[in-house]
């Protein structure tokens, strides 16, 4: 007990020795400066205990005087350590303010998740998505290219702990970021320049198409618009009719079971049932509708009601090419029980209302093969296809956009299964905005999970898991976003529960905690070791505009800082493009131009 008495004993001594001394020393640095002000230079004489002596006796000479005998007065050395020691508490004060402001900014958290052990250093990602990664799939992609540059298999995203982060066209990618959160500006549009073969993307919206289409055309791709509503302002530049093919019954079958899931038929389990009815009615309907050489309009009609679809029974049960037996089926279901006929027609009529309205129609309706998509001839020839339209009211078009982009990547299934490798080369790229806002296409979990092995590389865009919830249903959401090989989430969403399944996807680290105790003059410092959250809810959602979370199928997540549109070596024809559409989307467009944060800062 003694021994410990005496040691803070002597602890607490020698902390008052400085302190004193200290106090001395800033006494001589006042009573110089204090000098030098009243008698034009610097005291000699002085020591470093003069401080001291100054305290006992109060008299200024203890410090020495000038040469010329100047003494400073007491009160100018003691006003002199005042501003001193006010200066310098101003100045600590400021310092701490700044490094508490630093300690709570985005620039600090980001460079903090960086170095955390969890997340992906500059050697793997350097192995897992650097260049030199891609690189090693190169030929296996693109087996018909002798020497393939890393841009003919993929694409830069952005850098992350000064290395390029790059996804393959073998990747299928979901991006969820809300609105305005730069979506369009960090990913969409670059994704839709890079891809090396035919493109086709969704959007309710004209901006992609503005920001692109130019550039597309001047590298040599052919650019179609398909806006059966109208809302680019732009005429479409190809029609397709949904009749297409349908003289074969299982293109008949696959397109009404599409028309059907894609105008939110059978989403709830109160309508499945009649959605697989409708299914087989619409089929009935597309077969005799393509046999009988008739136009989108009269589709339309035959789906108004179960009375107007006579005619399509006597097509049926007419024509030599009709699948058998499908006229006597059609006729038995319209001659069903007529409590129950409306209920299996709701569906038919929901898929087909759009073809009512005229404008609509007519785009749906091609006068002669000129005008037709040919979906076989669009890949060979490296297309751009546009897809605007919305699911809302009485005029929505998205079921007849998602059949044309179902028949256009079955057609692509297809063509790859004759080509060497089994796949597309070049690879066709699904640039999928928005596609949550359009409508439920059954077959994109499958795309997601099995279209890089074909060459077919999908891009899914969504404001939120929620939002594809809504969308799709449940079962349907989750599937799109586990078959997604890459998962990149932006900040500023708000949705906690989305925001935790990507942080509970990072992971856990472990921290040391140091408890710190004082008991009777001693200090004890104590560490437990802690599981903690590689990123937080909160942290995920203050991820800045440009820094993204990156999620691989394999390997720790990356904080990647993307690439900006604007930072293209084509970013004067892109906005030159965007300018010749409208003067008031390129100043939207190029809004996000806050730089950010490099992927310097986010090295350790």
């Amino acid at each position: 007990m003694n021994g410990k008495t005496t040691t803070s004993l002597e602890k607490v001594m020698g902390a008052l020795v400085v302190i004193v001394m200290g106090f001395s020393i800033l006494l001589v640095a006042a009573a110089q400066l204090a000098g030098r002000a009243s008698c034009g230079e610097w005291l000699a004489g002085s020591s470093i205990i003069s401080g001291l002596r100054f305290i006992v006796s109060g008299n200024a000479g203890d410090f020495g005087s000038s040469a010329a005998g100047c003494v400073p007065s007491a009160f100018s050395i003691w006003g002199t350590l005042g501003a001193f020691i006010a200066i310098v508490l101003i100045m600590a004060g400021i310092i701490w303010w700044k490094w508490c402001s630093y300690l709570q900014s985005t620039k600090w958290l980001m460079k903090d998740i960086a170095r955390r052990e969890g997340v992906a250093q500059a050697k793997e990602v350097r192995e897992i998505a650097g260049v030199k990664a891609l690189m090693a799939k190169a030929e296996s992609i693109r087996p018909g290219l002798h020497k393939p540059k890393y841009t003919d298999c993929g694409m830069v995203l952005g850098t992350c702990q000064g290395q390029k982060v790059a996804v393959s066209s073998e990747d299928s990618i979901i991006l969820v970021g809300p609105p305005r959160s730069g979506k369009g500006f960090y990913l969409i549009i670059n994704a839709i320049l890079d891809s090396p073969g035919a493109v086709i993307t969704t959007s309710t919206r004209a901006d992609n198409y503005a920001a692109t289409a130019s550039v597309r055309a001047a590298n040599g791709s052919t650019v179609t618009l398909f806006d059966p509503q109208g809302l680019s302002g732009l005429p479409s530049t190809l029609k397709w009719s949904p009749l297409q093919g349908c003289e074969k019954t299982m293109v008949a079958m696959r397109r009404a079971k599409v028309l059907v899931a894609s105008s939110g038929m059978g989403q709830s389990s109160s309508n499945q049932e009649w959605a697989q009815v409708a299914e087989t009615l619409l089929a009935y309907l597309l077969h005799a509708g393509a046999l009988g050489k008739k136009s989108a309009h009269d589709l339309g009609t035959w789906g108004s009601s179960p009375e107007m679809a006579k005619e399509a029974v006597r097509i049926l049960e007419e024509h030599p090419d009709a699948s058998m037996g499908w006229g006597m089926n059609l006729r038995s279901e319209l001659e069903t029980d007529p409590r129950m006929l409306p209920s299996k027609w709701m569906g038919v009529t929901g898929a087909l209302q759009a073809l009512l309205l005229p404008e609509v129609a007519e785009t749906l309706s091609p006068r002669s093969e000129r005008e037709m998509l040919v979906p076989e001839d669009f890949i060979k020839n490296k297309g751009t296809l546009y897809l605007i339209g919305t699911k809302s009211g009485g005029g929505a078009i998205a079921p007849f956009l998602i059949a044309l982009l179902d028949e256009i990547v079955e057609t692509a299934r297809q063509i790859a299964f004759r080509s060497p490798g089994g796949r597309l080369d070049p690879p066709m790229s699904l640039i999928l905005d928005e596609i949550a806002n359009l409508a439920v296409w059954p077959s994109l979990p499958q795309i997601m999970s099995d279209g890089g092995g074909v060459g077919i590389s999908t891009v899914v865009v969504l404001q939120s898991v929620a939002q594809a919830r809504g969308g799709w249903g449940e079962q349907e959401a989750q599937a799109i976003f586990d078959a997604a090989i890459i998962k990149i989430q932006l900040g500023g969403a708000g949705n906690t529960t989305d925001l935790k399944q990507f942080a509970d996807l990072m992971g856990t680290r472990e921290v040391i905690e140091r408890n710190r105790s004082w008991s009777e003059g001693n200090r004890t410092v104590s560490e437990s070791r802690k599981e903690k959250e590689v990123i937080t809810v909160a942290e995920l959602r203050r991820l800045p505009a440009g820094t993204a979370l990156f999620m691989g199928r394999n390997g720790r997540p990356m904080l990647m800082s993307m690439v900006r549109w604007i930072d293209r070596p084509d970013a004067a024809q892109i906005k030159a493009g965007i300018a010749a559409f409208s003067e008031e989307l390129l100043a939207e467009l190029t809004s996000m131009t806050d730089e950010p944060i490099p992927s310097a800062v986010l090295v350790d």
